[in-house]
Parts: structure tokens; C-alpha cells; sequence
């Protein structure tokens, strides 16, 4: 995913998709190494995971659509 700053640069984002029972909160711990790099970093939680909705996990059968 390519979005645009401020200023009309180009900047490049880093999408974070967490493993099984994850959360975007693990995400946290590339926020530094990702702004180093003028990058912007997007984390969600899948369903049924860390803060989402209530859900359950269909193990990718309906993941992939989150992504």
C-alpha cells in the first residue's frame, strides 16, 4: 500500500497481519524501526482476536477477506 504525505512524498506502509490467538498490539514493537524508515505501519485485529468484534476464528477460510 503506497499513501501520500503532507509534503507530496511518496511513503510506503508496512501491513502487519498477526499469527493465531495475536493481536495488532504486537505490532508495537515495529513502530520504531518502521518511522526510521518514513514508513506508516497499519495493524488490525483478525475477528475473534485482540480487540476485534466478537467472532471465531475460521483458521484463513475467512481471514483472507480481512486482509
Amino acid at each position: 500500500m503506497i499513501v501520500k504525505k503532507k509534503n507530496g512524498k511518496i511513503k510506503q506502509s508496512v501491513l502487519y497481519l498477526h499469527g493465531n490467538g495475536g493481536s495488532k498490539i504486537e505490532a508495537k514493537n515495529l513502530l520504531c524501526l518502521v518511522a526510521e524508515k518514513d514508513m506508516a505501519l497499519i495493524a488490525f485485529d483478525y475477528i475473534g482476536c485482540g480487540n476485534s468484534d466478537k467472532g471465531y476464528l475460521t483458521y484463513g477460510q475467512k481471514e483472507v477477506g480481512d486482509a
